[in-house]
Parts: structure tokens; C-alpha cells; sequence
């Protein structure tokens, strides 16, 4: 009996691509091979589609061939460049593994409604909304949800500072794995944390900070058929007021633990 066909799409062009890296390398360690037959699709930093071996640290250098997760539905799967010729591979389903921009906003998802393949993980509008935090809290605030009160800077838009209290946490509206997060204690670095944060995205959310504990929660299931995970409580090595450059060398591999367990963004 033939063992139904997952492609497992990793790496990407968002700055969280060695995070989703690491999340592939993960499910190739825990994939029962005997039941699926794997099909590893890695996206390089710069955009190219590749199906390799696997998702091993040198997977870019081993040998790859040019492939496309095609957006016809007769197709149903990828289109592989071999000879100078495209053969066609049959998807039975898709498993996203890629982290941040174009991976978890709906891109991805949009891209794969249009194939017809089923896919793990949320709709395009559930990871368009989720992805962007100020969405998010909305929602969330409409839902009666208590959030932490926040403000907004777009491009272009100047602080207004005298609203705000402190501390707060200054974040891009839409990227992950604590990219371009400051702790911000006085106006006078407040500018500095915005700009920082716009290296990863154009629109800036500045929330006030919440003392409490983190706790997360994984759901699995699709409508009114779920389940919870267990209760998990995230502590990290290094607080956020250290700079990047002088945390745990070991940063992205503690982000990807936690976030396997269902640590939220």
C-alpha cells in the first residue's frame, strides 16, 4: 500500500527562516516514516524553491532540484524541474512549517487553498488576523478578552509620546520569535526601540508591559472538534532588556522549543 505523500515546506525569506529550519529538523526527527513518505520543500533566504533530501543545517549545499507547489488544482501538488523538463508529484498534504512573514500570514495558506491541497494549521484569514497583533488584540477586546492596552505607529507616523505610560514593550506588528522586541523604561528610548522594530516590519505596536506569567495552551482539531494540549509555562533564559548580540548563543534553539510547545507569539 502506497504511504500517502506530505510536503514539508520550510526555511523562507523572513528573518525567521533558521527558526523554521530548526522546526523542520524537528518533524523529520519525529515523522513515522514507515506510515508517510515525506517530501522536504525548502525555501531559501532568498525566495527559491527547492525539494532536497531534508531540512539539515547544509540542506542548501546538498544536491536540490528547483520545484513549485503549483496553484492547479489538477495538478494537486508540485512541479519538479528535472532535465530541462517539469514532472509532476501528487501532494496528498501539505505541512507548513515556515515561521514569520509569507509563512504564517495567510501567504502560504492563500497559495494552498488555490492548489486544493489540504494543509495543517490555520485558514488564510485566521493567520492573517493572528499574525498581526494589533488585529489580534481587537479581536480578542471585541470577544470580551481582556489585552494590554496598546498604540500603533505605521510608517511615516510620528510618536505621539505623551499618551503613553511606561513600561511598555515595543514589538513589529507582524513578525515572531522576539525579532526587533525592546523593554522600553523612558520616552528618551522610545524612538530607538521603534526603529529597531522597524527593521523587521513597517507598522510598530507599543504595548505597556504586563507583569504575570506566561502560560501556553496547543489546540489541535478543525470547527467544534478540538483538543487542548497541556498547560505549559514558558521561562526563557535571557529578559528582553538584554541587546540581541549579548544573549544565550543557544536563543534560537530555546525560541523553537517553546515554540513547538505551543508558545504563542
Amino acid at each position: 500500500m502506497d504511504r500517502p505523500k506530505i510536503g514539508i515546506v520550510f526555511g523562507g525569506c523572513s528573518e525567521e527562516h533558521p527558526v523554521s529550519v530548526k522546526s523542520a529538523q524537528e518533524v523529520a526527527k519525529h515523522l513515522d516514516t514507515e506510515k508517510l513518505e515525506p517530501l522536504y520543500i525548502g525555501i531559501t533566504k532568498t525566495g527559491a524553491w527547492n525539494l532536497c533530501d531534508g531540512p539539515d543545517a547544509d540542506w542548501e549545499d546538498r544536491s536540490c532540484r528547483p520545484a513549485v507547489l503549483s496553484p492547479d488544482r489538477s495538478v494537486h501538488g508540485l512541479l519538479v524541474l528535472e532535465q530541462g523538463q517539469y514532472e509532476t508529484i501528487r501532494l496528498d498534504l501539505v505541512l507548513p512549517v515556515l515561521h514569520g512573514k509569507l509563512g504564517e500570514d495567510g501567504a502560504m495558506q492563500g497559495l494552498l487553498e488555490l492548489s486544493g491541497i489540504p494543509y495543517v494549521g490555520c485558514d488564510v484569514q485566521s493567520s492573517a488576523l493572528c499574525m498581526d497583533k494589533s488585529l489580534a488584540y481587537i479581536v480578542a477586546r471585541s470577544a470580551g478578552i481582556a489585552t494590554p492596552n496598546f498604540w500603533i505607529v505605521r510608517a511615516n507616523e510620528s510618536l505621539r509620546r505623551s499618551r503613553i505610560a511606561y513600561p511598555v514593550y515595543v514589538k513589529p506588528a507582524r513578525s515572531g520569535s522576539s525579532f526587533g522586541v525592546t523593554k522600553v523604561h523612558r520616552e528618551e528610548d522610545l524612538l530607538g526601540a521603534v526603529e529597531s522594530a522597524r527593521q523587521y516590519d513597517s507598522k510598530v505596536l507599543i504595548e505597556e508591559a504586563v507583569v504575570g506569567s506566561e502560560i501556553g495552551c496547543a489546540i489541535l482539531g478543525n470547527g467544534t472538534d478540538l483538543i487542548a494540549g497541556e498547560l505549559d509555562q514558558i521561562s526563557l533564559p535571557w529578559s528582553l532588556q538584554d541587546p540581541p548580540g549579548e544573549r544565550p548563543g543557544e536563543r534560537l534553539r530555546e525560541l523553537d522549543d517553546h515554540r513547538s510547545r505551543g508558545h504563542p507569539r
